[in-house]
C-alpha cells in the first residue's frame, strides 16, 4: 500500500509501512507536570521504570491529592504539610551506625563562590556519599509512606501559598531529630565549626525531602 507524505520539496510517495516506522522513529517529548497536577499511579510507575537503588527497582513515588486549588492560602493551623501525621523514620536511623565509617566514604566538591562572598567566608560544597545506596532505598520507602504534595511557597508569618507557577514540585516533611544528628555527624568534618561568629550546634530536625517529575 503507497502513502503520499509531504516533504518540504512536495510530495513522496512510500509504503505506509516505511511512513510508520518513520514516525516512530522520532522521539516523543515527555510529558510535563505542574504540582497541582501530578503524575498517576500508572505514570508514576512508568517514570521509575528501569531505575535501580541499591540493586533492586526504584520505589515510584506515591503522591497524595490534596484538592487544593492554585494560589490556595494556608495557614500554621491549617497543617498542609501534614507535620501532626505520625511518621516512622527508617530503621538504619535507630540502629546506632557509627557515622565515621560512612564519613570516611564521602567525597566533596567544592562549588564555585563570587570572590567577595568568599572573603567574607562563605563556600558552596556537595557532598556525596553522606547515605550509602541502602540507607537512600530505606529513606525513599519511609517517605513515600506519608507521601508526596505539593511544595509550597512561604510567604511569611507562618503562611504559605499554592503558586505551581513559581515554585513547581512535590516534597515530604518530617521532624527527625535523630536523622538530622546522624547527618550532622557524617557532615562534620566538611563544616566549619565556627562562622561569622557563631558555633555549629546541629542541623535543623525539620527534614524536606524533594521531589520533581518532568517539567518541574
Amino acid at each position: 500500500m503507497l502513502a503520499w507524505v509531504k516533504t518540504a520539496k512536495g510530495y513522496a510517495t512510500g509504503t505506509s509501512t516505511e511512513h510508520e516506522k518513520e514516525q516512530q522513529a522520532v522521539p516523543q517529548a515527555p510529558k510535563l507536570y505542574l504540582s497541582i497536577c501530578p503524575p498517576s499511579p500508572e505514570e508514576s510507575e512508568e517514570l521509575a521504570r528501569g531505575l535501580t537503588l541499591a540493586g533492586a527497582p526504584l520505589q515510584s513515588p506515591r503522591f497524595v491529592n490534596m484538592g487544593w486549588k492554585e494560589g490556595q492560602k494556608f495557614t500554621a493551623q491549617d497543617d498542609p504539610d501534614r507535620m501532626k501525621q505520625p511518621w516512622a523514620p527508617p530503621a538504619f536511623v535507630s540502629m546506632l551506625k557509627d557515622p565515621e565509617a560512612q564519613r570516611n566514604r564521602t567525597r566533596v566538591e567544592e562549588l564555585p563562590v563570587p570572590e567577595a562572598e568568599q572573603r567574607l567566608g562563605s563556600f558552596a560544597r556537595i557532598v556525596h556519599g553522606v547515605l550509602d545506596e541502602c540507607e537512600c532505598r530505606d529513606l525513599l520507602a519511609s517517605i513515600n509512606e506519608k507521601g508526596f504534595t505539593p511544595a509550597l511557597l512561604n510567604t511569611g508569618g507562618g503562611r504559605q501559598q499554592l503558586l505551581p507557577f513559581v515554585r513547581n514540585g512535590h516534597r515530604a516533611i518530617v521532624d527527625c531529630p535523630a536523622l538530622s544528628q546522624h547527618l550532622l555527624e557524617v557532615l562534620r568534618p566538611h563544616l566549619p565549626e565556627k562562622f561569622c561568629g557563631g558555633q555549629l550546634v546541629d542541623l535543623n530536625e525539620r527534614c524536606r525531602i524533594l521531589c520533581y517529575t518532568p517539567g518541574q
